[in-house]
């Protein structure tokens, strides 16, 4: 029996339909979008090359003309080739959430295109976390921004906020990397599929995001290749997933982060930007000067502390304010640990009862430690 012929849950269906078709050259992320909104991306498979042509021909025909003809007599090894994706995904542990699921972020509907479905690497549930702060900013920062864009996704994570960010070089990467020092739950959002060839996407992030139960997030298919149009999208996406947007540094307005504040302002997300108090940097000055100029509170720090922070309990209300232990960071740190004991056990050639007898004893030890 062909893969094909296999019943699949409807979810998995338009899965094993974006895989197929995907692979087709000339079909990409818009034509395979379009076909969704045409509820056309399951059902094509049943129709003929006539029937293909006459509803969907208008979308394929400039970049695949032959669109209706491989469908229909490649049918077979299509679909065989999206079951192999879709087993490869299982294998690689993303997880697939369409617009109607109970799993899909709700605050993703306030756009006016919410995505129809998200590729989630990592813990689905940091995704709808109650307290999510973008942090954002030039990929060519100063200094001083990338100081501030660590130091506060550092101070973010230790009050159990989730720090979201576009994993791009610059105030994106200060900003996961402030929060997986500090083990605390990170969120990038991606303007690419898993599988694009990126290097500003810095990958190399992805495991530590995901052992501090962080997620990496798209709505692009594994090979879909970035773009400006694409990064744009993925700043609509920042914008609605955060509670705050703070743009640490953007001298221009016109950039991809000034995209981001005028997208975040549009749906109603607050803005607001941090500052140190005896600030030099001409960038900085810059983006504090931009943020005044939208109506957007700038604080200054140390002496604005306690009020930025109320300002952040004001965005992030349903934040639970009153778990500001690091106890879930530690039980991260604790476990990544323990895994590490394990895995250096395990390399030293040791039988595998000692192993589990010596690491137990160790876990035990750190149980002890932790709760004196």
């Amino acid at each position: 029996m062909s893969n094909t012929e296999h019943p699949l849950p409807d979810k998995n269906k338009i899965l094993l339909s974006i895989a197929a078709l995907s692979s087709i050259k000339g079909v990409g992320f818009k034509t395979i979008t379009g076909l969704y909104d045409r509820n056309a991306l399951t059902d094509i498979w049943d129709l003929d090359q006539q029937e293909i042509e006459k509803n969907v021909g208008d979308l394929t025909q400039k970049n695949c003309p032959q669109f209706a003809k491989i469908v229909t007599e490649t049918k077979s090894q299509l679909l065989d080739h999206g079951m192999r994706e879709l087993e490869n995904l299982h294998e690689k542990g993303v997880i697939f959430v369409l617009k109607d699921s109970s799993e899909y972020p709700s605050s993703l509907l306030r756009l006016s295109i919410p995505p129809r479905w998200l590729f989630i690497k990592g813990n689905l549930s940091a995704v709808h976390a109650n307290g999510i702060i973008g942090i954002i900013g030039s990929r060519d920062a100063s200094h001083e921004g990338h100081r501030i864009a660590r130091a506060l996704a550092r101070e973010m994570v230790t009050r159990n906020l989730v720090v979201l960010s576009g994993l791009a070089k610059g105030i994106d990467i200060e900003a996961h990397q402030g929060a997986i020092e500090y083990f605390g739950q990170t969120i990038g959002v991606l303007g690419h599929g898993f599988q694009a060839t990126y290097g500003a996407s810095n990958n190399q992030l992805w495991p530590e995001i995901i052992d501090r139960d962080g997620a990496v997030v798209t709505e692009y298919f594994l090979n879909d290749p970035p773009s400006r149009e694409t990064f744009l999208r993925r700043n609509e996406i920042q914008a609605a997933l955060s509670k705050v947007i703070i743009p640490v540094e953007c001298p221009d307005l016109s950039s991809g982060t000034g995209a981001t504040i005028r997208r975040a302002l549009s749906i109603d997300t607050p803005v607001t930007g941090v500052f140190w108090e005896n600030l030099l940097q001409k960038e900085l000055l810059k983006t504090r000067e931009n943020l005044k100029s939208l109506n957007v509170p700038v604080f200054l720090l140390p002496n604005q502390s306690n009020e930025f922070w109320d300002f952040i309990k004001s965005v992030a209300v349903a934040h639970d304010w009153s778990a500001v232990t690091p106890k879930d960071r530690q039980k991260r740190f604790r476990r990544i640990y323990e895994e590490d004991i394990v895995e250096k056990l395990r390399r030293a050639s040791f039988d595998g009862e000692t192993i589990d007898e010596w690491s137990n004893t160790l876990k035990e030890r750190l149980r002890k430690n932790q709760n004196k």
